[in-house]
């Protein structure tokens, strides 16, 4: 299973992680770990499904209501995110399909990206 790692700051504004639909057998995890180490939310099949989502990642102090288009609100219990995904690759010759998934999947401060 391919791994991919992101780092989210908060302080400033709350962060968002843009899922693109998925295949429906195809498992898939974006962990949200905040600096206690502790697993706060998942995105991911077993969480939200894969038909994709745009998910806003907010730190403690942040209030307000979500921006249109935001699928769900995740607050953190720290300024500081750590992002662990996963995605199952069925054979060696699929690594190219969950390459594109990978690179359509992205982050964007909340400012920009709603």
């Amino acid at each position: 299973m391919p791994y991919t790692f992101m780092g989210l700051d908060l302080r400033t504004e709350p962060m968002v992680i843009t899922v693109p639909k998925m295949e429906k057998d195809r498992y898939f995890v974006f962990q949200l770990m905040d600096l206690y180490t502790f697993n706060f939310d998942y995105i991911g099949t077993r969480t939200t499904g894969n038909d994709g989502g745009t998910y806003m990642i907010a730190g403690p102090q942040w209030k307000g209501a979500a921006p249109e288009g935001i699928t769900k609100v995740i607050q953190s219990e720290t300024e500081f995110v750590n992002v662990i995904g996963r995605t199952q690759v069925f054979n060696p010759d699929d690594l190219a399909n969950v390459a594109a998934f990978i690179v359509q999947a992205h982050r964007a401060g909340a400012r920009r990206a709603c």
